[in-house]
């Protein structure tokens, strides 16, 4: 007896939580459904029953609860190979199977004993052991594997049979289906909510334009009531343009300009997925009619690329003189966190320059940096074919490009047949004078870009007025 209400608290047990009609209470084990064979109408009822009573506080809906228990059949019949009705009917199915028990709930506790009530128990209870029935209606046309007909042949009879191993591979393969599923969904999400501080702007100034509409209207509500005169005060602000209607394709991601400006902006797959429904969502539009995935903004993007590059190799109007430039620079790369020499080759005219290629290669090997800086530069012109257009070089005053015997403007002319232009850097003409002047006076020799005179200089720079 509790002293403090002065009521006689009863003990809790299992008969005293049992539920007429279904067996032993409600319990949070379930709220999953387990076991090696198709669920049974008792394992859905009760797990109906659980999220059903869950859900009261949250105000969830006889439909949504049904849905989450959907979720639960779903990979049974995936694993089974069985096809499904559609979500609306099985969600349909469910309710009515609450339906039907709780009217055998509501019979008075008076009467539950009597014969009639008795057999009513009887038949439900043989009920709930069958299995619950959301194939599809001709799913006997429809399986083409006889061991998974047999298997439904079961389901519907007996329930002997049980999933095997090829089943749980099945399984298996669902389930990394479904995690693949959710990682891209969160890494939109996560894509999506960098984008959104940069909206946030745009809504600010349409709330503001949406309470000063609103206020102007209640002025003009009150005017019209009372008759006061009224000045319309000046508007200093621009007139609000109406904007223009569109029509956003489903695969908008696939788009050559989308891709191309994605690219060129430096935006990863995730990023370029997420603005489409950006735009689309605060311009009122359905973003479930528009593919936004991760995976198609990746491969549209890797296919798209290489065809864009096709075209612009086919389009190119080779001039009729042009100049070859390469210069050779140190750069990392991404995929295999290494540093890399990255040969960078280009040809033009004065209107016009066009980039050929960024071929690596690695110094120091059997071959000459001169012979490899050639060989890479005459296959990119053969590529291209303006071979025939080249006239003038233009390089810088390194060893392996302007080396007398086997440098790269030497085999250059040799492969070409026939004598170019030869154009250093003015930089590094001035390097070479300067080089010399200083060997001659025996201040310091050249070994890098570095010289030690100069760099003394320039940290002593600020102290010189005191020399």
């Amino acid at each position: 007896m509790d002293e403090s209400s002065g009521k006689v608290s009863l003990k809790e047990t299992r008969q005293s939580n049992a539920v007429f009609g279904t067996g032993a209470g409600i319990t949070s084990a379930d709220s999953e459904i387990t076991g090696a064979k198709l669920p049974s109408n008792n394992q859905v009822l009760r797990c109906y029953m659980f999220y059903q009573r869950e859900g009261l506080p949250l105000n969830r809906t006889r439909h949504q609860n049904a849905k989450i228990v959907l979720r639960q059949i779903i990979p049974f019949y995936q694993k089974a190979n069985i096809p499904i009705i559609t979500e609306k009917k099985a969600c349909e199915k469910i309710i009515a199977l609450f339906q039907k028990n709780a009217k055998l709930r509501e019979l008075p506790v008076d009467r539950r004993s009597s014969p009639s009530a008795q057999n009513k128990l009887a038949e439900a209870e043989a009920d709930l052991m069958k299995t619950f029935p959301i194939w599809a209606k001709n799913v006997e046309s429809l399986i083409k594997n006889e061991e998974d007909l047999e298997f439904l042949q079961s389901m519907k009879t007996d329930r002997v049979a049980s999933f095997g191993s090829h089943d749980r591979k099945l399984a298996s393969q669902w389930k990394r289906k479904q995690a693949k599923i959710k990682k891209e969904e969160d890494r939109r999400i996560r894509a999506q909510a960098e984008v959104k501080p940069c909206t946030s702007t745009s809504s600010a100034v349409e709330f503001t334009s949406s309470s000063e509409a609103s206020s102007s209207d209640t002025e003009h509500d009150i005017d019209s009531t009372f008759k006061i005169p009224h000045t319309p005060a000046k508007c200093h602000r621009r007139d609000t343009r109406t904007g223009t209607p569109a029509f956003v394709p489903h695969n908008i991601l696939k788009s050559p300009k989308v891709v191309s400006l994605a690219t060129r902006m430096k935006l990863t797959p995730a990023q370029q997925a997420a603005f489409p429904p950006a735009i689309i969502e605060e311009s009122g539009g359905d973003t479930s009619k528009v593919s936004v995935l991760y995976a198609t903004a990746d491969r549209s993007r890797r296919s798209l690329t290489e065809e864009m590059a096709t075209e612009v190799h086919n389009s190119w109007n080779l001039p009729k003189y042009a100049s070859i430039h390469w210069d050779s620079k140190l750069m990392m790369n991404q995929a295999k966190h290494t540093s890399e020499e990255r040969l960078v080759v280009a040809v033009g005219d004065q209107s016009d320059v066009k980039i050929l290629g960024v071929p690596a290669y690695q110094p120091g090997t059997d071959q000459r940096s001169g012979d490899i800086i050639a060989q890479a530069s005459m296959q990119l012109l053969q590529s291209w074919n303006c071979v025939e257009s080249i006239v003038n070089m233009t390089f810088d005053t390194t060893a392996s490009n302007t080396g007398h015997v086997s440098a790269a403007c030497i085999t250059l002319q040799q492969t070409t047949g026939r004598a170019l232009l030869w154009s250093a850097c003015r930089h590094h003409v001035g390097e070479v004078l300067l080089t010399q002047v200083f060997n001659d006076l025996n201040i310091e020799a050249s070994r890098s870009a570095e010289y030690t005179v100069f760099s003394r200089f320039k940290k002593n720079f600020d102290t010189s007025s005191t020399w």
